[in-house]
């Protein structure tokens, strides 16, 4: 009878064991459940558009354009034709060669821009320079041949920079001192050495001067120093230089010294300018109107056009131009073969006309067929050529020739993070992107989280 009572206790703890291994798989089962429900409860992601801009630049050769934007918070997007792939924000990992829609570039914050033909050139907002894109003549600046073929590279690392050109094969850049870099090709001088020998890596010119603007065409190169004064150098085949001649220049050359300017725009074989008192003068190639002065005539020298209308931004394109005046109007004129003028039309002018009149811009950039603008609330619009997507915008056809508005969008993932059931801390983040984890300790210990929570791509329920 005893043996009997103390086989039962052992069957009745056996049970009870039993018992409690059950309800705590059922228990854990249904707290698994409950996760899983939240998680895709959660997985309804939310969708949120990018809707201010400060930056802006078109690039690209023939129908083959790009164009790049930073956004408000310092973001870098892309979208049309490149010609080296680049690692899209899906959190995939994934390389794209063409996107039809903006896409966000994670990592860095920038604040200047600029699209070269085949190459792209950027500062991020601690002055480091960076370069992607075609290196055939070295206008990455890293010292190779090499194509950078995912993503941007930082170049010349240790020296900051505020002010950075992409041109046809070359780069040009302007330090925080002031002293003025160039590299790549130089076939026609471009660099403003004193040669016509490539350079790999950027190599200082000028020193004697300090400089404020720069801007790179195909094959020749303007900038703008401290006291305002003009400089040209490279090809002039076109009268592009501005100084009464044809002859290539190596070294840079002050243009119009009787004036004094503040913005500049190199196009292919034209140039532009604003002088100090707001007035627009053009020069160069002249064959599709691009001077804006009701000719076909090339300029050898600066010629002011629209007398008597102040201007605050330009941007010249391979065989057209774009203005803005004061009273933020945005005049276009030149090539329109893909619709660049905006005027709805293909029709070449060799007048500015003004486009968009119900809207106000700020900012502009001429590519080769196609046209990017910023308008007063930082909305970007779009026309012309959209062959590989530079337009970023829904099309009809391949062209689309007035202003339209371009929607960049974000889906935004939720982290949470909980401890013994409860939410000790809830982020919101966008795809590839990593969540913050909050320090947890318990007793002395520093708890750890049972889920990766780097490359977000999906909601998660993160456990202590």
């Amino acid at each position: 009878m005893k043996n009997f009572s103390k086989l039962s206790l052992k069957v009745l703890k056996t049970l009870i064991l039993i018992i409690f291994l059950v309800v705590g798989v059922i228990t854990t089962y249904e707290e698994s459940r409950n996760i899983s429900k939240i998680q895709n409860e959660l997985k309804a992601s939310v969708e949120t558009t990018v809707s201010s801009f400060k930056e802006i630049s078109a690039g690209g050769y023939y129908n083959a354009g790009r164009s790049m934007a930073i956004d408000a918070e310092g973001n870098l997007w892309i979208w049309g034709c490149f010609d080296h792939p680049i690692i899209g924000s899906d959190g995939s990992g994934t390389i794209y060669d063409s996107y039809f829609k903006p896409v966000r570039i994670l990592g860095v914050k920038f604040s200047v821009i600029d699209e070269g033909t085949r190459h792209s050139l950027a500062i991020d907002v601690d002055q480091n320079l960076w370069a992607k894109g075609n290196n055939s003549n070295g206008q990455l600046g890293n010292g190779t041949k090499t194509d950078n073929t995912n993503s941007f590279i930082k170049i010349k690392d240790g020296t900051k920079f505020k002010a950075v050109a992409a041109g046809g094969s070359h780069s040009v850049a302007i330090d925080s001192e002031g002293n003025l870099w160039t590299w790549g090709y130089n076939n026609n001088g471009q660099l403003g050495n004193g040669g016509i020998t490539e350079s790999l890596i950027p190599v200082k010119i000028k020193e004697d001067t300090k400089f404020e603007k720069i801007s790179a065409g195909v094959g020749h190169s303007l900038a703008i120093d401290e006291q305002g004064n003009l400089w040209a150098w490279g090809n002039n085949s076109d009268g592009q230089l501005g100084n009464g001649t044809t002859d290539m220049s190596v070294e840079p050359i002050k243009i119009k010294e009787d004036v004094t300017f503040k913005e500049i725009s190199a196009g292919g074989s034209s140039s532009l300018a604003i002088d100090s008192e707001g007035n627009l003068w053009a020069w160069g190639n002249n064959s599709y109107g691009q001077l804006g002065n009701g000719s076909r005539d090339e300029s050898l020298i600066p010629i002011q056009i629209m007398s008597g209308t102040s201007f605050e931004k330009i941007s010249a394109g391979s065989w057209y131009s774009m203005a803005i005046d004061s009273n933020k109007n945005l005049w276009t004129w030149g090539d329109n073969a893909g619709g660049q003028l905006g005027d709805g039309t293909t029709t070449v002018s060799t007048t500015p006309i003004k486009i968009k009149e119900d809207t106000k811009f700020k900012q502009v950039s001429a590519g080769s067929k196609h046209s990017i603008a910023v308008d007063q609330y930082g909305r970007i619009y779009t026309w012309g050529s959209d062959a590989y997507g530079q337009l970023g915008r829904d099309a009809n056809d391949s062209s689309q020739k007035i202003p339209g508005q371009v929607t960049a969008t974000l889906t935004l993932y939720t982290v949470t993070f909980m401890n013994e059931g409860s939410v000790v801390k809830t982020e919101t983040v966008t795809a590839g992107e990593s969540a913050t984890a909050p320090e947890l300790t318990k007793e002395g210990y520093t708890l750890s989280w049972d889920t990766d929570f780097r490359n977000v791509t999906n909601d998660l329920i993160v456990n202590a």
